[in-house]
């Protein structure tokens, strides 16, 4: 059987215990390797002899022994768990047969860089031959360098400085100095880090690899020909292998165990003197180093490590305090070659694979150089991965050795020539392009959306098409109508096709009449949230050239002055023809606009992502394969119509039959509304988000038979509680690829947040590096999309637009585009893709888009604000809230002031719930401002900005009810009874719990609309008082 060693970290000394067996087949006398045993393995910094016991297992079949060595095994280990530093090592003598023993050895985890060695002083004693190491000590072999990488490791003791000699600091200036060396720092990802949790695990599971002889080779020929050690070449192999797997050029790692005298880090292994550590190692990574380059800086980094460990103590409690979190989460360990030594004549020796508990680091890594002997089971050097279950997905550690095994042979083959940006970790078992990269292919027919839903109005002319909670119905015959006259209309006042109609209009019946009316006229239909701000209404106006808008009457007053045409949809429609009249003759093809959606932009104004028809009716005819829907559906709109599932919402439906049953703002947000107009309208597929889906009982809806949720990440037990019985879908897309692209129908039967699934048909979705390239199975990369969905590109914005869509160089000749994401995801094994986080600074807010740079430069209008950064955190009840940082000159400005003064600019749900003033921002030395600085701050409840107003007396008792609900949901010390809930960060999630509460407290239900009239704690206990309970 193969072994393998791994050294480990330790978050206190020594607290990982390794355990090996080795088979003994053939004469042996037990009572004399129990002495030997007592005598040979002491623990050198207490000197005690080894705990040592026989059992006798010679009564038990075979396949049984095999258990209880196991279970023996597990036993030492056990007693060892928590104490290895000051107690010695364990032993056992298994007796299988008369001349069949298993000894198992279970060791402190430092003592794994020399268990040959160990097992080699055993065999000598046995004999009666002293150990290379001197009596009661393991020995030591002399014939590699055994430092950080070359014989200057030797001179780094005389050259050490004196501040780096052991010294009594004390524990504040260990923690300074420990605090000093990670400041900046950033926790290291791990390779294909697990979902799952590490947290109470002492289990470790370890994987090996032989390593290729012609690697092993070379690496001594370069280590000769540099004049740096191979540990200096392993280790700098390490530290690309981390660079390429997560991305990061300031990797922190260990390497060890050395022991650390006067800064002079040596491998020696468990001797007396000082004491073992892993050396923490911080290192600045360019792509454009090469492995020779690199490697030198590994020496000089491993030795500023050990000298900083050797002084202010590692490991410390100091070390704990200091690091926290960056406390190397993976390890390197180089194990030099030993001399072949014969075990006892006549005695044949198999040595099972050892096994790590209580490992201190995620991942350990240990190269085992130089030929070996028997007494290690096989010949050759190893390569071995020692990891924590909740650190790797299942199946790719062996992978992850393959890799380093690749980087290995490529770095050693040219290290003065080869940059580490291009070394590649894509082995010959894995596809550079994946087959699960590409949906599968369908050939759906090319349209325009009024040829389609003219097929649908003349199948199901008598069916509802659109219904709203307020009782207003249409069926397709009679919005077939509606819309042909209004179209009419919009052409004869002048839209055509590539025009921009802006519709301002609240969700309803008319507003989906207007979305249809445009489409039919020609044009492009722009949605725009009624309450948008007029500054950015006016800059997305100037940048899509509106020059019609469509809204109600009593909007109007909301536009901006330079809005070019208004039809005001209350007052034309009566004047509008009765008819049924077909709708205008409008040259119009696959490739015109047929939308044109709002989203966040980086630079501070809006971008518009343009949509043709070609792309939305193919989007309908994959939605209905996929989610197998009908004309007997009945979907429920729920979104708004500036939200890009809307146009799920709407044309999944009027293209095939089905009918779109909309739920109004008051219905979301009026506890349990949804969940009772839901039901009563039966509603069969729903597109939502989670936070949504959180206010909703699965049991009470047993018509919803198909359910896409996204927008946000959601949990395993979410899913739980929705799947069963349903075709449940972890939906993702950007807008710029049509709603929806990559999918997962989820089981809820998996432990682990999950995945986003595949392309859908007809699109791909490859994972990328910096260069384009393709990134192996685990490895975090870019998401590039391809295929019928995507965009046109942004609205007069071909500076954005030429830098999101790129040509697809994995296509067919000539032709074929990607659109880059800025998502982060990993591919794993089954093929499915994990959403990991972004390349940039856009984040999601209750499923809507945010560029926190745009909410940045709208804090900077105001005048008294020099510079502002904008956060995001997670509450306790787990929304995302947007926090906002403000330098002030001269203090005078108030963070409320500038609230107020952002929500001109922004929609409601870009505004900050908290915003904080500050004379500075925090700074790194290029002068940019510290993000981890900022992050760690302490955040200050939602909503308390300075200056705000001491709470106001509350007279009566539903004031002072209503006052304490306020408080507990903004999470907020004061609630002034006359300040405005958004001002004191509210937001809509929060309204819905305010209410909540307030029914439940009262018996009465308020919608909305009543909060909003007044939204402050005097407003809501008047309409409380107002009001009958249960009414």
């Amino acid at each position: 059987m193969r072994s393998a060693d791994a050294t480990d970290r330790y978050d206190t000394p020594d607290t990982s215990v390794l355990s090996w067996a080795v088979e003994l087949t053939g004469p042996l006398d037990s009572q004399a390797l129990q002495r030997t045993l007592r005598v040979t393995l002491r623990n050198p910094p207490v000197g005690q002899p080894a705990m040592t016991r026989t059992l006798d297992l010679r009564h038990l079949p075979a396949a049984e022994q095999d258990d209880a060595v196991d279970r023996v095994r597990r036993e030492e280990s056990g007693a060892l768990a928590g104490v290895a530093a000051e107690a010695p090592a364990r032993t056992a003598v298994c007796v299988l047969a008369p001349d069949r023993h298993v000894l198992v050895v279970a060791a402190p985890g430092a003592w794994a860089p020399r268990r040959a060695s160990v097992l080699r002083d055993l065999s000598r004693h046995y004999r009666g031959e002293p150990a290379a190491g001197g009596p009661g000590q393991p020995g030591v072999s002399p014939k590699r360098p055994t430092g950080p990488g070359t014989p200057r490791s030797a001179e780094s003791s005389a050259r050490t400085p004196r501040s780096a000699e052991p010294g009594g600091d004390s524990g504040a200036e260990q923690v300074r100095r420990w605090a000093e060396a990670f400041k900046g720092a950033e926790r290291l990802g791990l390779p294909a880090e697990h979902a799952g949790t590490n947290a109470g695990r002492t289990d470790t599971r370890i994987a090996t690899l032989p390593l290729a002889p012609d690697v092993s080779a070379s690496l001594g020929r370069v280590a000769a020909r540099l004049g740096v050690g191979e540990p200096a070449l392993v280790q700098a192999a390490f530290a690309a292998w981390l660079h390429r797997h997560s991305g990061q050029r300031d990797l922190l790692f260990g390497t060890g165990p050395y022991r650390c005298d006067a800064g002079s880090p040596r491998a020696d292994g468990p001797r007396g003197g000082a004491p073992l550590v892993v050396v923490p190692v911080r290192l600045a990574l360019t792509a454009s180093a090469t492995p020779a380059q690199l490697a030198d800086r590994c020496r000089n980094a491993v030795e500023e490590g050990a000298a900083l460990a050797s002084h202010a103590g590692t490991p410390s409690a100091a070390y704990r305090d200091a690091v926290g979190d960056l406390a190397p989460r993976a390890v390197v360990s180089v194990v030099p070659g030993h001399d072949k030594d014969p075990w006892v004549p006549g005695v044949a020796v198999t040595t099972r694979l050892p096994e790590y508990h209580d490992i201190g680091a995620d991942l350990t890594l240990t190269v085992e150089l130089g030929a070996r002997d028997e007494v290690a089971g096989r010949s050759g050097p190893l390569l071995a991965l020692a990891y924590r279950p909740g650190s790797l997905r299942p199946g790719l550690a062996e992978l992850l050795l393959e890799r380093f095994e690749q980087v290995l042979r490529q770095s050693s083959a040219d290290p003065a020539g080869v940059r580490v940006g291009e070394l590649s970790i894509v082995t010959a078992r894995e596809s550079a392009l994946p087959e699960v990269a590409r949906g599968p292919l369908r050939d759906y027919r090319r349209g325009t959306v009024p040829e389609r839903f003219a097929e649908a109005a003349g199948r199901y002319g008598d069916r509802i098409a659109v219904a709203d909670d307020h009782g207003g119905t249409l069926t397709y015959a009679e919005l077939d109508r509606r819309t042909n006259a209004l179209a009419a209309h919009l052409v004869a006042i002048g839209v055509r096709p590539e025009h921009r109609c802006a519709i301002v209009y609240e969700r309803g019946v008319n507003a989906i009449v207007a979305v249809l009316a445009t489409i039919k006229a020609g044009a492009a239909y722009l949605p725009v949230d009624p309450a948008m701000p007029v500054n950015r209404m006016e800059a997305l106006f100037q940048d899509a050239d509106v020059r019609t808008v469509l809204t109600h009457s009593r909007l109007a007053e909301r536009l901006p002055g330079r809005a070019a045409r208004v039809v005001a949809l209350d007052l034309v429609g009566p004047d509008l023809p009765a008819g049924a009249g077909a709708g205008p003759r409008v040259p119009l093809s696959a490739a015109n606009l047929a939308y044109v959606i709002p989203t966040s932009g980086s630079t501070g104004r809006p971008k518009a992502v343009m949509i043709e028809h070609a792309a939305l009716t193919h989007f309908v005819d994959m939605v209905q394969d996929f989610f197998e829907l009908s004309a007997d559906d009945r979907i429920a709109q729920c979104a708004a119509l500036w939200f890009d599932v809307s146009v799920f919402e709407i044309f999944a439906a009027l293209l095939i039959g089905a009918s779109v049953h909309i739920a109004g703002d008051d219905t979301k947000l009026t506890p349990g509304a949804l969940q009772t107009v839901l039901r009563e309208r039966r509603a069969t597929v729903l597109m939502t988000t989670p936070s949504l889906l959180e206010t909703l009982d699965p049991d009470g809806l047993p018509d919803l038979r198909v359910m896409s949720v996204g927008g946000e990440p959601f949990s395993a037990e979410l899913t739980a509680r929705w799947a069963p019985g349903r075709r449940f879908v972890n939906g993702y897309g950007p807008a710029e690829a049509t709603v929806e692209v990559v999918a997962k129908v989820c089981a809820g039967t998996g432990q682990d947040d999950p995945p986003i699934g595949r392309p859908l048909a007809n699109h791909s979705a490859y994972v990328l590096d910096e260069r384009m390239r393709p990134v192996p199975v685990g490895v975090a990369g870019e998401l590039y999309l391809g295929g019928a969905g995507l965009a046109r590109g942004y609205l007069a914005q071909p500076g954005p637009t030429a830098a999101a869509f790129l040509p697809d160089p994995f296509g067919a000749a000539g032709g074929g585009r990607l659109y880059r994401t800025g998502d982060l995801v990993r591919r794993l094994p089954d093929g499915d893709l994990l959403y990991v986080g972004r390349t940039d600074r856009q984040v999601k807010v209750r499923g809507m888009r945010v560029e926190l740079g745009e909410v940045e430069q709208a804090m900077c209008r105001h005048p008294e604000v020099s510079r502002a950064c904008a956060v995001t955190v997670t509450t306790p009840d787990g929304d995302t809230e947007i926090v906002g940082y403000a330098e002030v000159r001269g203090g005078g400005a108030a963070a409320d002031g500038i609230r107020a003064f952002t929500a001109d600019w922004l929609p409601p749900y870009m505004v900050p719930g908290t915003l904080v003033v500050m004379d500075s921002l925090p700074a790194n030395s290029s002068g940019k401002v510290d993000m981890a600085a900022l992050s760690a701050l302490p955040f200050p409840p939602a909503g308390t900005v300075p200056g705000q107003p001491e709470a106001a007396p509350l007279p009566t008792a539903t004031q002072k009810a209503v006052g304490e609900i306020v408080r507990e949901v903004l999470r907020v010390e004061d609630a002034p009874v006359d300040e405005d809930l958004f001002a004191l960060g509210g937001n809509s999630l929060q309204v819905l719990r305010i209410l909540s509460r307030v029914q439940s407290a009262f018996g009465v239900t308020l919608t909305p609309q009543e909060f909003f009239e007044e939204p402050t704690v005097l407003g809501i206990a008047a309409a409380v008082d107002g009001r009958p309970a249960h009414a």
